[in-house]
């Protein structure tokens, strides 16, 4: 029976589903429309213990001007594609990070150390006759990862992306920048801009920006960034492969904090331990990633959901670990992590200042609502929240928080038209007057210092109206479901219905390792494989519509939420890559790539259908790494679910606690200093009038240490402001920008490769551009 198993499961990995055989075909139409590749085949296919690897080669692209520039990177290029059978292998996203991490930094520097790699199990058996005895063997080995990991591999590093992010080459070279400078820098973070489009989108645009600005650039000027994020990062080889930090990743979570840091967020889990051990993690402003954020309500919320207990969780550890980090990290000082505490306790009662917040501008707005009946209201609507967070179920939950969110975004109009009664009536003689135009003139500077996101600015209203929706409610929804760990939104209906029926489907076995969608398929793409056998424009808009009709309206229902994800996404991408198609083609080209696309419409068969075996010292590899940490598992720890409910219950519990207490002592004092004349209220000279105006102490202390926290960030973005000037300045071509004429369309496109080629050298210590002999990688390699 086991050699059964075996068969049934080696047959599964031979299979890829609809999802990973369009993908190769857009791999290839994609490669051929926008990068001008002459020809993009599969030139291996390997069947392996995880699933399949399938290698291209890309060969030289479309030139008009063939010179000495260009004639450099008439290399082939290697591009290599993992497909996971997750029957075979452990899935989701950190179970693919340990799968690359264990692959590029453990067995692929000794496979090109003792010249095994790529090479398959027939070649290797007669190479393996002059090969020494297996004690020597082993020692060889390691001896070769020992000169990897106190050599190069400091100057190796691993470009952690998102499926859906776009970026340009300059992107790259400005994080590696950062990394050449300082050795001790284990990762480097770009900036993220958010694509979409929506109000949630322009809310996330605001946010990403604020966050950027002022928080991120903050941390790297007095400190470390705590989160190198998953979407866009260099990571430096010779931080991974410390050993603390690989172990810790590869670890099983066992108690409900680790599952929420394990699985919830790997991203700042991985950044926390480079902290941990004297790396340090920078934000470089120059480096520009574009990524798709969610559009509607229930999507954002799911992804918050995961974020929010996953940072707080990751800062937490930080804090109370606070001794040993800054002895092990000299980047990090006493002062910077009493800095990081006053943002975890402001954060953990952000939800109450709110709540005073909308209730001081209620009474302020309508003077005729009795103060109780006011808090009862707003009370009201935080508690059902709370319940429906307890007992009700995930969608339940997401429908009452739309609902008032709503009710609250209303409310912050009524908190507006408080502020400026306030300020009229006191002619601007008011503390919270003067905060508010504190802030807001602090996050228009930041914008004028940042005019390409000027216009991001215009996109602080509709934050403002959803401050008690995602400082609030969000944080309420988050915690009090801290024991789900499921992301929420990469499965469809159709997965989750097989689930609960205890059915899998052979065909949705495979996916593709570190990517999540095909969104960057052209729209030209799609619109030529709805029409392979049309010949004029018109047969093809019927094709399309009788296709359309066909279509069977239960699959309309099971996946209408992901096609109105999907579509809204891809739209605006579609028009963009559709431009960049009429840019990047010639007119000349346009038949050959009609022709091209007719016969390359489907995966080349030849290629996938002839399999070949890795060798067997990779088989070895694979088959003990997965038996060791990702052997692929059916059923969950049965302890999981009560451990991550037990830490939701305190947590959850600890957290409404603190508020209420927040909240009732507050509100306490301000309603005896009502009733006893202001005995807690200083007055003071107001000079835009004569006459004074009443300062409530409580309002002062929580106004001046929010302002100077936000004073700090504005003096780190300057700072840092400064150094991505030096940076740009450094690495512009100054003769590029006074003589412009002189640097043709056709030249500017390979800058950036050759930008990459010259810095590997010099990385590397080539002088040689054509020598192959001298330690590096070759130009194939960069």
């Amino acid at each position: 029976m086991p050699g059964k198993k075996q068969k049934f499961q080696r047959h599964r990995g031979t299979k890829l589903n609809t999802f990973a055989e369009d993908f190769l075909r857009y791999v290839e139409e994609t490669a051929r429309l926008f990068y001008r590749v002459k020809s993009c085949k599969a030139q291996a296919t390997y069947l392996t213990p995880y699933g399949k690897r399938i290698e291209y080669t890309l060969l030289s692209p479309h030139i008009k001007e063939v010179n000495e520039q260009t004639r450099k990177l008439d290399v082939p290029c290697r591009l290599i594609i993992h497909f996971k059978d997750k029957f075979l292998i452990r899935n989701k996203k950190r179970w693919s990070q340990v799968m690359y991490m264990c692959y590029l930094l453990t067995y692929k520097p000794i496979a090109e150390g003792l010249g095994i790699e790529n090479v398959s199990s027939s070649k290797q058996e007669k190479i393996s006759e002059n090969k020494p005895d297996p004690i020597d063997l082993e020692t060889e080995r390691e001896k070769v990862f020992k000169t990897f990991k106190e050599g190069n591999a400091v100057r190796t590093f691993i470009l952690a992306l998102d499926g859906d992010v776009d970026f340009k080459p300059d992107a790259v070279v400005r994080l590696l920048d950062r990394m050449l400078k300082n050795p001790d820098v284990g990762a480097s973070c770009g900036r993220i801009i958010p694509k979409g489009s929506g109000p949630m989108v322009w809310y996330q645009k605001f946010e990403y920006a604020v966050s950027h600005w002022l928080q991120k650039a903050t941390e790297h000027v007095f400190g470390c960034v705590l989160c190198s994020p998953g979407c866009f990062s260099l990571f430096r080889a010779s931080a991974l492969l410390n050993s603390n930090i690989l172990k810790t990743y590869l670890k099983e979570p066992s108690t409900g904090l680790e599952y929420i840091q394990y699985d919830q967020g790997e991203d700042r889990l991985l950044s926390t331990l480079l902290l941990q051990k004297n790396f340090k993690l920078e934000y470089t402003a120059a480096s520009d990633a574009y990524t798709y954020v969610p559009e509607g309500f229930f999507e954002f919320f799911n992804q918050r959901r995961r974020w929010a207990p996953s940072t707080l969780a990751n800062i937490f550890e930080i804090i109370i670990s606070a001794s040993s980090v800054t002895n092990a990290n000299k980047y990090i000082s006493k002062l910077y992590l009493v800095y990081h505490m006053f943002l975890f306790a402001s954060s953990l009662i952000t939800p109450g200042t709110i709540f005073l917040m909308i209730l001081g501008a209620t009474k302020l707005a309508f003077p005729v609502i009795p103060t109780w009946l006011a808090f009862l209201i707003n009370l009201t609507l935080v508690c059902i929240v709370i319940v429906g967070c307890m007992l009700a179920d995930g969608k339940t939950q997401l429908r009452i928080a739309a609902v008032i969110s709503a009710i609250y975004s209303l409310m912050m109009v009524v908190v507006l038209f408080g502020l400026i009664i306030d300020a009229i009536s006191s002619g601007f003689c008011s503390v919270t007057t003067y905060f508010f135009l504190y802030v807001a003139g602090i996050f228009f500077l930041a914008a004028v210092l940042h005019p390409r996101e000027f216009f991001n600015i215009f996109y602080g209203a509709l934050y403002f109206l959803a401050v008690p929706t995602t400082s609030m409610l969000l944080l309420v929804y988050a915690l009090g479901n801290l024991h789900v760990t499921s992301w929420g939104t990469r499965e469809s209906n159709k997965t989750k219905r097989r689930k609960k029926q205890g059915l899998e489907d052979v065909d949705d076995s495979f996916f593709c390792c570190g990517l999540c969608r095909c969104s960057c398929t052209p729209k030209i793409i799609m619109d030529r494989e709805s029409s392979k056998e049309s010949t004029t424009p018109k047969k093809k808009e019927n094709t399309t519509k009788k296709g359309k009709g066909k279509q069977n309206k239960k699959d309309k229902k099971d996946n209408k939420d992901a096609k109105n994800t999907e579509t809204s996404r891809t739209s605006s991408l579609d028009k963009e890559i559709a431009q960049n198609t009429e840019k990047s083609s010639p007119p000349n080209q346009e038949e050959d790539n009609a022709e091209y696309t007719e016969k390359n419409s489907k995966p080349n068969q030849e290629s996938v259908e002839k399999t070949l075996e890795v060798c067997k010292e990779e088989t070895l590899f694979w088959e003990t790494v997965i038996a060791k940490h990702l052997k692929s598992k059916t059923t969950e720890n049965p302890r999981k679910k009560e451990s991550l409910t037990d830490l939701r219950n305190g947590v959850f519990a600890g957290f409404v606690m603190i508020n209420l207490i927040y909240i009732t002592v507050v509100f306490v004092i301000t309603q005896a200093n009502e009733l006893n004349s202001d005995v807690f209220t200083v007055r003071l000279p107001c000079p835009n009038r004569s006459g004074t105006f009443d300062v409530d102490p409580i309002s002062v202390v929580f106004t001046i240490t929010f302002g100077l926290v936000l004073f700090l960030q504005f003096v780190g973005m300057l700072i840092h402001r400064f150094s991505t000037f030096m940076h740009i300045v450094a690495v512009s071509n100054m003769s590029k920008i006074i003589s412009p004429k002189k640097y043709t369309k056709s030249k500017t496109i390979y800058d950036n490769s050759n930008d990459l080629l010259e810095k590997s050298r010099r990385m590397w210590g080539h002088e040689d551009k054509n020598s192959r002999e001298k330690e590096g990688p070759d130009e194939e390699s960069v």
